[in-house]
């Protein structure tokens, strides 16, 4: 029964990652990243002109924008393609969405933080990292590390498929 179980889940798992549902959102999820990384680039380095100091006030404002601009992207673009199908009251979406959203952030700052740390004092040890590149090296890597979650999340809990 376990082993049956655990077969099931794992199939459940590989059928949900690997189906035209993951690669829509994949595609736009990959729009709101680029937005994301535009509007962070733009307000870290010439609206509030944190070029080569990491100043965490700059950083932090520059990510809860450009989060916010992806945040309004990937909603309707998942709203319109990915999740079409699902039920269509867009109030109930929207604010669930925003529950994740605002799960995220916290999420995403902790590990755009941490990555940030990371690549900028460890890698700038060994390498020349200067402050563009240590950012969005830890932009990637926070942003890569949610699409997996925000995909479960999205889909059980946000357009309920």
């Amino acid at each position: 029964m376990i082993k049956k179980n655990i077969k099931h889940k794992g199939k459940y798992l590989k059928s949900a990652f690997i189906s035209r549902r993951f690669l829509v959102y994949l595609a736009m999820g990959f729009v709101a990243f680029v937005t994301d990384s535009i509007v962070l680039n733009y307000m870290k380095f010439k609206v509030l002109d944190g070029d080569d100091v990491l100043i965490f006030n700059v950083i932090y404002l520059s990510k809860l924008v450009s989060s916010t601009a992806g945040l309004i992207v990937s909603f309707i673009l998942n709203t319109r393609f990915a999740f079409k199908d699902s039920d269509k009251h867009i109030n109930h979406q929207l604010r669930r969405f925003a529950q994740v959203y605002l799960f995220n952030i916290v999420a995403s700052n902790i590990l755009f933080s941490t990555f940030l740390y990371g690549t900028h004092n460890i890698l700038g040890n060994f390498f020349d990292v200067n402050s563009k590149l240590a950012t969005n090296i830890a932009n990637i890597t926070a942003e890569s590390t949610k699409i997996f979650t925000n995909y479960i999340l999205y889909k059980a809990f946000v357009y309920k498929v």
